[in-house]
């Protein structure tokens, strides 16, 4: 690749600006959460993502919010970025139609990419 002059190359692991452009990410709004019976680490979430529709989000994060009060305070009606254009995957068999952004924090927790963008927004 060649940008101003200069070769730059392509380390592995690496993804084209095309690539790229084929994720979308985008803002949607955690309608409920609830708990994935018999599974320590999952959670339930109803994500809405506007002009796409409400989906149905499993993720590994119960150990960051354990209970409803904290799914309350820190989820519901709170919004995030989520990669919508993911196969579907079935996790404890409920499908699970997008995957929230979330970073390892202190203390063994999860830090959730938080967004302040318009419902269904397309990030990028």
């Amino acid at each position: 690749m060649e940008e101003q002059g200069r070769d730059l190359e392509v380390a592995p692991g690496q993804i084209t600006f095309e690539q790229w452009r084929q994720v979308d990410i985008r803002v949607g709004e955690v309608k409920s959460a609830e708990k994935v019976v018999n599974k320590d680490r999952l959670l339930k979430l109803v994500v809405d993502f506007g002009s796409v529709g409400e989906r149905t989000v499993i993720a590994g994060i119960a150990p960051s919010f354990p209970d409803e009060h904290s799914w309350k305070v820190n989820l519901i009606g709170k919004r995030f970025g989520f990669v919508i254009n993911l196969e579907p995957r079935k996790m404890a068999g409920i499908e699970s139609r997008a995957m929230i952004l979330a970073a390892p924090a202190d203390g063994g927790h999860v830090a959730l990419a938080s967004c302040e963008g318009q419902v269904g927004s397309r990030l990028g």
